[in-house]
């Protein structure tokens, strides 16, 4: 077992994730417009990437021993690859869509994201529990360093998008075909590498312990604080580049998200000895952040300095 190995496999695949989240939300306007659908709809067909992330990585958890961490980790690069095929070999209708479920090219585009987001729910369920079984004696540096991919991610995927549309002048297609690259390269490498059993099955804990660990209170408490912080960050990430490219004429939106995955990663790399230290009041003052920087964002109109709000929102996640 290469433990390095692992880890950088783990920290590509997230960063697959996260690049995924940028370049959709730069192609969002172009989506649109090919396929002749509103903002709504446009919605609505993104929608599959969030709740089937969640279910992804609930049951990535219950397979995860008995699939086996390789396996389900070389699945979600699969998907990843089938489902950017399945965007850019959609056909376009002719004209507006009156039902996402009407037309073939809008229905790929649903199981397509649908795919992506059960992909990216795999990734989170294995490389996880990955990372505490490989290095068990530093679990919450490991898994800090590892999530500053996250944002790492997102700056590589928004300055990608800019390089694309702004100076190579690239479809949205080619575009949105750069998740394949990171993609397939994680599936490369996690085929080389041998996988551990999952810490759960080397310490000898059965099933049914680890369900009643689940059911306990505090668990319960942070699995509701878990799903706030992630509807609160992955959603209005979705829509930044789209929303305040609109809100400032000229400025590519994606660039919002750069800057705020910029600051994420920062501080996840530089500032994480304070969550290790004082977990919750870190966790209490993100919560505050989080509002503050939401409501903010949520009254700006046109021609308003959104960077603050922008600050206070990034800085939160992090």
């Amino acid at each position: 077992m290469n433990k390095r190995a692992l880890f950088a496999v783990s920290s590509i695949s997230l960063v697959t994730t996260s690049m995924s989240f940028a370049l959709r939300g730069d192609v969002a306007n172009a989506l649109s417009g090919a396929f002749h659908i509103t903002n709504e709809q446009l919605g609505l067909v993104f929608s599959p990437a969030f709740w089937a992330f969640a279910i992804g990585v609930v049951s990535s958890g219950a397979l995860v021993d008995l699939v086996g961490m390789k396996r389900l980790h070389v699945l979600s690069g699969v998907g990843y690859l089938a489902a950017v095929l399945l965007v850019v070999l959609a056909p376009r209708p002719d004209a507006a869509v009156v039902s996402l479920f009407a037309h073939t090219g809008t229905i790929m585009l649903y199981v397509a994201f649908l795919i992506m987001g059960l992909s990216q729910g795999l990734v989170e369920g294995v490389i996880n529990p990955l990372t505490v079984t490989v290095y068990p004696e530093e679990k919450t540096r490991r898994l800090i360093m590892l999530h500053a991919w996250w944002p790492g991610g997102q700056i590589i995927g928004g300055l990608a998008a800019v390089l694309m549309t702004k100076v190579l002048h690239a479809s949205w297609q080619l575009e949105l075909s750069l998740i394949m690259v990171p993609a397939a390269l994680y599936v490369a490498l996690a085929l080389a590498q041998d996988y551990p059993a999952t810490e759960r099955v080397q310490s000898n804990v059965t099933t049914g312990e680890m369900w009643r660990e689940a059911l306990r209170p505090l668990f319960l408490l942070f699995c509701i604080c878990n799903g706030l912080g992630s509807a609160a960050e992955l959603g209005p990430d979705q829509w930044f580049p789209k929303v305040m490219g609109d809100l400032i004429p000229n400025l590519q939106g994606v660039l919002f998200l750069v800057y705020t995955a910029g600051l994420m990663f920062l501080l996840r790399t530089f500032a994480s000895g304070l969550s290790q230290r004082r977990p919750i009041e870190t966790t209490i003052g993100c919560a505050v952040l989080t509002c503050l920087g939401l409501y903010w964002l949520g009254s700006l109109h046109p021609g308003d300095s959104a960077m603050v709000a922008f600050t206070a929102a990034s800085d939160s996640d992090a």
